[in-house]
């Protein structure tokens, strides 16, 4: 593997943000290498700052491909959930195939903003060095005073060292069954074996799903608009990813509330039934 120098993209927003025109370099350069893999018919399911390496020069690479996944000529979507929940688009967040619904790497590349922006990459060299000098002024300021300092920088990157949306989520089952036929997936001889996860709630299908459904109709009749909606559900299910058996337990304490609000004599009768 070479050595890349420069850092990665997220090294370089630590002493500030991009302008317009590095950003556009960037993702140009990224959108050609996504560009490769996808006629590979390879696709990376990880991009984010901390995976997108320079070199001195800058010259820009895609790293990690833990995750990466490879399709066939039957198999054209992937619906497994992997990637850094921060990144993650809103179909493999829910969980759905995901394919080439978006515009593709090729099409961005046509995009004005990159178009009108994108300079060559020689042009990154200044963030690289902008990078170096603030990493000289941190460290010198670490040495005159190394315990405020260092509670100060964990605030001023936005909290990398304790941040909770930075970690990559790999897939864990040994085999993932997609388009109707199991996929076996090679575990490194030296993991260690997953403990058993609890069932997904059956309020999903019982009661939540229906329960959003009704929601949508009834706001789309009214004219509202439906995004929030969809946020909640996403965030329900994002939780249920994360804690399985989350909603069963939300549902079931809800439901004991609202059976005590109903025998102290409020105001209002709710009657409720929940059934699986």
């Amino acid at each position: 593997m070479e050595y890349l120098g420069g850092g990665s993209a997220l090294d370089l927003l630590e002493p500030g943000c991009l302008d317009e025109i590095q950003i556009a370099t960037i993702l140009r350069e990224i959108l050609k290498g996504l560009d490769y893999l996808h006629s590979e018919k390879k696709i990376h399911r990880d991009i984010k700052a901390a995976n997108v390496l320079l070199s001195e020069q800058g010259e820009v690479k895609l790293a990690d491909f833990g995750v990466a996944g490879q399709l066939t000529d039957t198999q054209i979507k992937r619906n497994t959930f992997v990637g850094t929940p921060f990144w993650m688009a809103p179909e493999v967040i829910k969980q759905s195939a995901y394919d080439s619904k978006r515009p593709t790497a090729k099409e961005l590349l046509k995009h004005k903003f990159i178009i009108r922006n994108a300079k060559k990459t020689s042009f990154l060299a200044e963030l690289i060095d902008r990078h170096k000098r603030w990493k000289s002024e941190q460290s010198h300021d670490d040495s005159s005073s190394e315990e405020s300092d260092a509670e100060t920088d964990g605030q001023a990157t936005g909290g990398r060292d304790s941040g909770d949306w930075i970690f990559t989520i790999r897939e864990k089952d040994p085999k993932n069954v997609e388009n109707g036929a199991a996929q076996p997936q090679k575990l490194e001889s030296n993991k260690e074996k997953d403990t058993p996860r609890r069932p997904l709630s059956q309020c999903l299908s019982a009661i939540i799903s229906p329960l959003f459904v009704e929601l949508k109709e009834k706001t789309q009749a009214y004219g509202d608009n439906m995004g929030s909606i969809e946020e909640l559900r996403e965030a329900i299910y994002l939780a249920e990813e994360a804690c399985p058996g989350i909603s069963d337990t939300m549902v079931s304490q809800l439901v004991q509330r609202l059976q005590r609000y109903s025998l102290t004599g409020g105001s209002t009768f709710v009657s409720l039934k929940y059934e699986f």
